[in-house]
Order: C-alpha cells, then sequence, then structure tokens
C-alpha cells in the first residue's frame, strides 16, 4: 500500500511538472489572421513601426529568443509588388538589423507570400543567428522571429516555434 502511494504521488508530481514544463499559449492578436503558439507567456507590446501600429510577443528563454508580430496592412504592401522587390526588402531590412551575409528567399504558398530572412550578427562580439519568416495573408502580415547564439542554433524551442504558425485554422 505505502509503494502505491509513492507511485500515485510520484505520478502526480510528475504530471504536475510536465503541465508547467509544457504550458503554451497563442498569441493570435485582434484583426490579425494568423496565429504564434509559444512555449510559455511572452510580453506583448504594441510598437510603431514604419508609419503604423502593429503587436509584437516576444518570450526570451536562457537559449532562445522568439518573437511574432503582426500588422494589418492596406494595398500599399510591400508585398502587392513584384518578387525582386519584396527581396530587396528584405536585404534592406537584414542591413538595418545589422546582418552578416544574409540569406534571402521569397517562396509562394497556397496560404500567401513567405519572405525568408537568414543571417549572422555579433551581439557583445558573439555570433548570433536568426531567422525571420514572414508570412503574408489576404490582410494581414505575421513575422515570426527567433535567434540563438550561433552555436546552439537552432534550439528544439526554435523548431517548435518556427512550425506553430499557422492562418485561419491552417498549418502555414
Amino acid at each position: 500500500m505505502v509503494r502505491y502511494i509513492i507511485f500515485i504521488t510520484l505520478v502526480c508530481i510528475s504530471m504536475l511538472c510536465s503541465a508547467v514544463a509544457f504550458s503554451q499559449e497563442k498569441y493570435s492578436p485582434r484583426n490579425c489572421e494568423f496565429t504564434a503558439v509559444f512555449p510559455g507567456t511572452p510580453i506583448i507590446k504594441d510598437i510603431y513601426v514604419t508609419g503604423h501600429f502593429h503587436q509584437s510577443a516576444t518570450l526570451i528563454r536562457r537559449n532562445s529568443v522568439l518573437r511574432a508580430s503582426c500588422s494589418i496592412f492596406n494595398n500599399n504592401s510591400v508585398f502587392d509588388v513584384d518578387d525582386q522587390a519584396i527581396i530587396e526588402w528584405g536585404k534592406n531590412w537584414a542591413q538595418r538589423m545589422g546582418t552578416i551575409y544574409p540569406e534571402i528567399s521569397i517562396n509562394k504558398t497556397n496560404l500567401g507570400k513567405v519572405l525568408t530572412i537568414k543571417g549572422t550578427k555579433n551581439i557583445e562580439g558573439n555570433p548570433f543567428t536568426y531567422k525571420g519568416i514572414i508570412h503574408h495573408g489576404q490582410y494581414s502580415r505575421m513575422a515570426v522571429l527567433v535567434g540563438a547564439p550561433a552555436e546552439s542554433y537552432p534550439t528544439s524551442e526554435i523548431i517548435s516555434f518556427l512550425k506553430s504558425a499557422y492562418i485561419n485554422g491552417k498549418s502555414l
């Protein structure tokens, strides 16, 4: 009987720890058709960039930075122009971020255009690898940004987070 009680106690503790360790929070801003799932509670801020407000959610872990932001756009969206112009926009963005040798690509999916920027930058003398994936929907855009020290990139949290984004219930 004592063994049974100890076993049940250990199972309950294990389940409680697992629930805390694997808690997830959906980030789905108002009027945004995209959702991303964080492996914890992100800090959410409204920020002003390039002439308009949008919302950004950031979760900083010991070895990873995870960010998603969503902006609603009008008909003058950068993604409404041709692919080469989008790539040029990505190059300019990477340069402003201080990226060394950025890799930039654009793809079309059945859910819209996707701009991917990957690169390395030095933070306090240490190489930091990051990746930005910008999903373009019908009326909103979600940027999913991740980063980690170069020697540990990508972390398991980064891999899961990049796969977590979806639009209107459909996986990206």
